[in-house]
């Protein structure tokens, strides 16, 4: 599989749920649990975005 930010190969994506890309684990800035079942990060590029990264840290 094929990150959509760097165009890497990588074996785990995880979806930004800001942009709705899937992300490898170098393009992720910072991740966070907010509930014990779901799972939130955000990449280097939204990080850059004030208002989605106000978002991220409100989760």
């Amino acid at each position: 599989m094929l990150c959509e930010r760097c165009k890497k190969e990588a074996h785990y994506l995880e979806l930004d749920p800001f942009c709705g890309r899937k992300i490898c684990q170098n393009c992720i800035k910072a991740s966070k649990r907010p509930q014990k079942n779901k799972h939130i990060v955000i990449c280097k590029d939204c990080w850059n975005d004030i208002e989605k990264r106000k978002k991220f840290k409100s989760m």
